[in-house]
């Protein structure tokens, strides 16, 4: 990335610094973005930085970076549950606010919990016992190759590894942390509008239409591998995967 990209992406966290001084809800929102952070970095220090390390292997990256999308919705659930109605500020009616809050939590929250589960069991399945006997898998092998070619410093790579894949960590703890807290620390949540209700119906069809594109995809492998035409089970992505950007 350029640094004119780069620098907005990591300027992004400062954004939860600001909100300390920013009343009741900046506080709570720092304090669960501070909670995140600490577990997401805790996570990918353990399933990630030390393994990636030691190995050479970037490829525990997607065993950490789906867990911890988890836990950000663990989280968010939580305190949609826990907070009550003491933390339902400036409504008039307090049952109201909550019951708004927990629906719309709620919904967020499975959405992300549903999503990064998935995931997870996929690459408990498919990369158990995580030896990687063939190496990374083939998009952590080109960049590699990329870094090579580009600063032919093989010495640095280890570095590089350790930088690519903390950024998943900040990702985690912050472009994909800040719409989820702020939905599940909503002070003042209003009904569900149609709008919310369509694009979680989007979510779920998307969702149910990536995972039926995997098993086609699985199929096609097996069926290729069985003809004998191995290079062909490798392509990738099904045509029909335009289904995970509708999703996302």
């Amino acid at each position: 990335m350029h640094p004119l990209e780069i620098i907005p992406v990591y300027a992004f966290a400062f954004w939860f610094a600001m909100l300390g001084g920013g009343g009741d809800w900046g506080k709570t929102i720092v304090k669960l973005a501070t909670t995140n952070a600490v577990l997401q970095l805790a996570l990918f220090v353990v399933v990630v930085q030390i393994p990636s390390y030691i190995t050479g292997h970037m490829s525990y990256v997607d065993i950490a970076w789906p867990t911890g999308l988890v836990l950000l919705a663990a989280q968010a659930l939580h305190h949609a549950k826990s907070a009550g109605h003491h933390e339902i500020y400036n409504t008039d009616d307090v049952n109201d606010g909550y019951k708004y809050l927990s629906h719309r939590s709620f919904l967020i929250g499975i959405a992300l919990l549903v999503h990064g589960a998935r995931m997870v069991i996929g690459g408990f399945v498919l990369f158990f016992p995580f030896d990687w006997p063939n190496g990374d898998l083939s998009r952590y092998q080109y960049a590699k190759k990329r870094w090579l070619k580009e600063t032919a410093a093989e010495n640095l790579w280890w570095l590089k590894q350790q930088q690519d894949t903390i950024m998943q960590a900040y990702a985690n703890s912050v472009l994909i942390a800040a719409p989820i807290l702020l939905v599940a620390s909503n002070p003042n949540p209003s009904p569900l509008r149609p709008t919310e209700m369509a694009g979680f119906g989007c979510w779920l069809a998307s969702w149910t239409m990536e995972n039926i594109c995997d098993l086609q995809m699985r199929r096609f492998r097996q069926i290729a591998k069985q003809n004998g035409d191995a290079e062909t089970a490798v392509i990738g992505y099904t045509p029909y995967n335009g289904w995970r950007f509708i999703m996302w």
